[in-house]
């Protein structure tokens, strides 16, 4: 994506239906000059978490939509459907804020989920590729 001066803002990084998500520049760039590539092998997209269900776990979340057979959020036992709040301590409320965590974090993280209107702590281990997320 490019801004009203031809400067890149943004990468397009997956349509899902009608919905577009893009990464910013500077996400991205953090990302790749980490030089690791840790991967839950996910595809998400943002959620409003409703206020029945918010607790201590924000207002927003990424719900996941896709799950890679025999990647590491198969195998930690993630599920379509179950909502990211956060990733290493940090509340998950856009992709972008996921590829940035995972840039930073080491092999093993600590992710907090809902499923099925609970809060679920785990402990994920993450494995590294050239793809993202």
């Amino acid at each position: 994506m490019l801004n009203a001066r031809g400067e890149v803002v943004a990468i397009n990084a997956m349509v899902f239906g009608s919905m577009a998500l893009s990464i910013p520049t500077n996400v991205a760039e953090t990302w790749a000059a980490a030089g690791r590539r840790p991967r839950l092998g996910i595809g998400v997209l943002p959620v409003e978490v409703p206020s029945s269900l918010r607790g201590e776990a924000g207002a927003s979340g990424l719900v996941i939509a896709a799950v890679e057979d025999g990647g590491v959020a198969d195998r930690a036992g993630l599920l379509v459907g179950d909502v990211l709040l956060s990733l290493a301590g940090k509340q998950l409320d856009e992709a972008g804020t996921l590829l940035e965590t995972l840039a930073q974090v080491g092999d093993t993280v600590g992710l907090r989920i809902m499923r099925g209107g609970r809060i679920v702590d785990m402990e994920v281990h993450l494995a590294e590729s050239g793809r993202a997320a």
